[in-house]
């Protein structure tokens, strides 16, 4: 039942909002199972042999993609032909990174003029306050297939320092966890917030992919004032400032990462400076309310321009070329 409802979501909330789709002069897709979808209808009504006083007007849409880039990184052929025909049907794709840009463009032959990088917020305010403390731990915390957690194990084998690392157990070896590091295989929010709030230092690393991994967390840590080390890949560094609001860390270097803590660990005057500045960036350019505010900024550009594609349009484009 479970699978069902995942894969007929997009579907049904399609079908019960399209009364609101069909006057509102603009739609926006949260995610790419939302966006394919209308993507996908829209580019069927195109091709409907309905006459022209009953085509009703183009209307934008504007997609926030996260995975797309990545998912048209390891796409075969077929879906990536696929993908490039839904996005002929976008006038907007909203990414989290500037690493994206051109990659995306290129993979989906859209103008790059159509790809708006807005980074990630949080909602600051809602973050504990008087909560925060130091225990002396250290806290790396992430579900997705981007943590590299082969690299932080041997970064922090040995060290002494007790480590709470919050993921799924199917992702480590248990059998060969450094005697540092307690597990919490799933913990809710609230639970969450708390050791996020009463760690020493968070740690962040990651493998290089196409779209930006762990900022949620690292901004998370960076609102509450955590000195935090991240690994530095592509799509991570518009979140970053080295050495003022974070360390970093080349990637899949446990010496560098082990380094890097030790001097976070160690070093209570290193940790104020940068947990004050971490905290002062996260509230003026990572809040919630300045993404939305960014996000605002490109449905009012999009609407200015008005809906460039057309059916007709996206059937006369040249045909796909090969992938980047």
């Amino acid at each position: 039942m479970k699978r069902i409802e995942r894969a007929t979501a997009a579907l049904l909330q399609t079908i019960l909002l399209s009364p609101s789709i069909r006057r509102a002069p603009l739609t926006m897709a949260m995610f790419e199972s939302e966006g394919h979808f209308l993507a996908l209808w829209r580019d069927i009504r195109s091709r409907l042999p309905l006459p022209r006083r009953l085509r009703a007007p183009r209307k934008s849409l504007v997609i926030i993609a996260c995975w797309l880039t990545d998912l048209c990184e390891h796409a075969s052929p077929k879906t990536l032909a696929r993908y490039r025909r839904l996005y002929r049907n976008v006038d907007r794709v909203i990414v989290y990174s500037s690493n994206q840009t051109a990659l995306l463009a290129a993979y989906l032959q859209i103008p790059v003029k159509n790809i708006s990088v807005v980074p990630f917020g949080i909602d600051v305010r809602t973050l504990p306050g008087s909560e925060v403390g130091d225990d002396g731990t250290v806290l790396a915390v992430g579900r997705d297939k981007g943590r590299d957690w082969p690299t932080f194990l041997s970064a922090v084998a040995g060290s002494g320092w007790p480590v709470t690392l919050v993921c799924r157990p199917e992702l480590l070896d248990e059998g060969k966890l450094p005697i540092e590091v307690t597990v919490r295989p799933e913990v809710d929010r609230q639970t969450y917030l708390s050791l996020l709030a009463k760690c020493r230092i968070v740690v962040i690393p990651t493998r290089e992919l196409a779209y930006p991994t762990g900022q949620s967390v690292l901004l998370e840590a960076m609102g509450l004032g955590k000195p935090c080390v991240v690994t530095a890949t592509d799509a991570l560094r518009d979140y970053l400032s080295p050495d003022e609001t974070c360390l970093v860390v080349a990637p899949g270097d446990p010496g560098a990462l082990r380094s890097a803590m030790a001097s976070l660990m160690d070093d209570e005057v290193l940790r104020a400076r940068i947990g004050t500045a971490a905290r002062a960036d996260c509230a003026s350019r990572f809040d919630a309310a300045v993404m939305w505010k960014a996000v605002a900024t490109v449905l009012d550009a999009t609407l200015a321009a008005g809906s460039t594609l057309t059916g007709e349009a996206a059937t006369s484009r040249a045909p796909a070329r090969k992938r980047p």
